[in-house]
């Protein structure tokens, strides 16, 4: 049974994350062991193994974070005063953390790497992570990414719906069924996309409100200048 099999029937039935990141791990006993699979868990946390898991299987990624630029679009200097925020992390930690996030972005330079749709919400492009350089440097950056064929990111304007909730969508290579990850509050689940209707179809909701691909350069473009 593969992790997604696992992950998607723990979700059916409100099997906790611990729990299912736990059955992941053991179904992998027998298997190769992944990358992230040789960090300590004060790296890599054992609930995050299942995210891992899933981005680098993925042939499409969805992401929407509500408050910051998304993982796979930071830069060194963004994570870094990201991490830096968390008085619990000591600074080997913080900087092992970091090469662990360079080297999930790997995933977009692959031979053949997955498509990412990333929606960024506006106030996240103003909201001060590090120095002003920090941040000049980091949007700059995701101006870059967009002229990446297989990447795509969108702003989120203020004047949208707002939506609090983090969503990642996996699209997951046939006959796999897409899976989809949301966090709200302190809470994370991973359920079959399928299964997700309504108000809770986070990503359907952002992607449908979002600017265009032109548009939202545009405003990265002139929000850089302001830093």
């Amino acid at each position: 049974m593969s992790a997604t099999e696992i992950t998607a029937i723990c979700g059916t039935l409100n099997i906790p994350t611990d729990q299912q990141n736990h059955l992941v791990r053991l179904s992998r006993s027998t298997g190769r062991i992944e990358w992230w699979d040789r960090y300590p868990g004060e790296i890599i946390p054992p609930r995050a193994c299942t995210y891992l898991g899933l981005e680098d299987k993925a042939t499409r990624l969805c992401v929407f974070d509500p408050d910051h630029i998304p993982d796979l679009t930071r830069t060194r200097r963004y994570a870094t005063a990201f991490l830096r925020r968390n008085p619990d992390l000591t600074e080997p930690v913080c900087s092992e953390q970091v090469v662990v996030l360079l080297r999930r972005q790997q995933i977009l330079s692959r031979a053949t790497p997955p498509d990412l749709d990333v929606v960024i919400q506006e106030k996240a492009l103003s909201w001060q992570v590090g120095t002003r350089d920090d941040m000049r440097v980091q949007l700059r950056h995701l101006v870059n990414l967009t002229r990446i064929p297989h990447i795509s990111i969108r702003v989120l304007p203020r004047a949208a719906s707002p939506a609090a909730n983090h969503a990642t969508v996996f699209a997951l290579p046939d006959p796999e069924p897409d899976v989809v990850y949301r966090k709200v509050d302190d809470r994370t689940s991973y359920e079959l996309l399928s299964d997700v209707s309504g108000p809770d179809r986070v990503w359907d909701q952002v992607d449908a409100e979002a600017l265009g691909v032109a548009a939202s350069r545009e405003l990265i473009i002139e929000a850089a200048g302001l830093w």
